[in-house]
């Protein structure tokens, strides 16, 4: 009986134990499901993309503009995840996936931003990031239909004027007076703005039924790329009545293909130039010629080489002007941000940095304008996209290498 009753207190302490190791491992379990929970949910809050408009007061989000009307495709440098902020390299040539519609135009904006409103005004604001403070600000000038096509055409330089020198903007010091780029489908301008902090770079779109004004708004103490955003929303904005140009982008490098050397002597009539050896004439007539640099069929350098007729009409800015946009068939071609004067020697020179969009190609470098006794001379110098660095060596050599008559 003695011996019955000590396995039968074995039995139950060994059952009680075993219990107690069931119910320890069970809630070590629970716990660490907890944890990874806990731990899951903290990764996805992180990961949620966070919009500064979003804590500003009258301000809400409005999908009421976008429209599914994506013509063609638009080519973007993305590596980030979509539910992270653009790294800093990529405001160079973002997805611009969405579009909106508004006054009869067409505008494509990059597919991580958010649209909000507030009394008729729009605002296009980009993730929050620690590397860039970015959003665009959108508003008709007008009420639809107020004006003519013809007037707002006509009217659009004084439009941008008395909107730029009007910007309520406290401190703020025009650095870029307004300039009109025409092309075959539209005709817009352009200024910049600065006060101690932010820069603001002015777009006046002429629509069919208004005037719209962009305002892309950038923290410049954190970064400088307004004039990518600038010169890619040139290029994909079109009116209704007309088709999205196509365009091909090229994220390669081709850095060992380009000559930075100019070497080769080249005989303009009233001013001669060096180009590198491997820049082959394509075309030539008396307003335009065009060098190239092709390799497996892809023209990685261009140089254009535009000469217009003085007259009484026109002079340097103006000439400057009008050979953006699609003026040299068939490239859209787009200035990126400031136009600046320069002297090269004796002679005056406008310069800006500029963007090439074709259906083959797309190609980034510098433009200059000079004149000489009987033209206004402009000069667009390009290379890829992924090599401006070498283009930028390679363009200072060319224009080192001017001289005139």
């Amino acid at each position: 009986m003695k011996k019955f009753l000590i396995f039968l207190f074995i039995l139950i302490f060994s059952s009680c134990g075993k219990n107690e190791n069931i119910n320890k491992s069970n809630q070590s379990n629970l716990k660490n499901q907890n944890i990874s929970s806990s731990s899951s949910n903290e990764k996805e809050k992180k990961k949620r993309l966070e919009y500064k408009h979003d804590n500003i007061e009258g301000y809400k989000r409005d999908d009421s503009l976008f429209v599914d009307r994506m013509l063609g495709d638009y080519p973007d440098d993305i590596s980030t995840d979509s539910d992270e902020p653009y790294k800093i390299d990529e405001l160079k040539n973002l997805d611009y996936n969405k579009n909106l519609y508004i006054s009869a135009l067409n505008i494509r904006i990059p597919d991580r931003c958010k649209l909000y409103s507030k009394d008729d005004q729009y605002v296009v604001d980009f993730p929050k990031s620690d590397f860039y403070d970015l959003s665009i600000n959108i508003k008709k000038l007008f009420k639809d239909g107020e004006k003519s096509e013809d007037q707002i055409k006509d009217e659009l330089y004084k439009i941008s004027d008395k909107e730029t020198y009007n910007s309520h903007i406290e401190n703020a010091n025009v650095v870029q007076k307004p300039i009109v780029l025409e092309s075959e489908s539209k005709k817009s301008a352009y200024s910049i703005i600065e006060d101690n902090k932010f820069s603001y770079t002015n777009i006046f779109m002429a629509t069919p039924t208004n005037v719209l004004e962009f305002q892309i708004v950038e923290d410049k103490e954190k970064s400088q790329y307004s004039p990518y955003i600038m010169a890619d929303l040139l290029s994909t904005t079109y009116p209704e009545s007309e088709d999205f140009d196509m365009v091909a982008k090229s994220f390669k490098s081709f850095g060992k293909k380009i000559d930075l050397y100019a070497t080769k002597e080249v005989d303009m009539d009233d001013f001669s130039m060096k180009l590198p050896e491997n820049m082959k004439k394509t075309q030539k007539s008396e307003s335009l010629t065009v060098f190239e640099n092709q390799f497996s069929g892809k023209t990685i350098n261009q140089i254009l080489i535009s000469k217009i007729k003085k007259d009484d009409g026109m002079d340097l800015k103006k000439s400057f002007a009008q050979s953006q946009g699609t003026q040299i068939p068939p490239a859209f071609i787009s200035p990126m941000g400031k136009v600046k004067e320069e002297m090269v020697g004796d002679k005056l020179f406008l310069k800006s940095k500029v963007r090439i969009y074709t259906e083959q190609f797309s190609l980034e470098g510098d433009k200059i304008a000079f004149e000489t006794d009987e033209y206004f001379v402009n000069i667009i110098l390009t290379g890829p996209l992924k090599n401006t660095n070498n283009t930028e060596l390679m363009n200072q050599n060319i224009i080192n290498s001017l001289r005139f008559k």
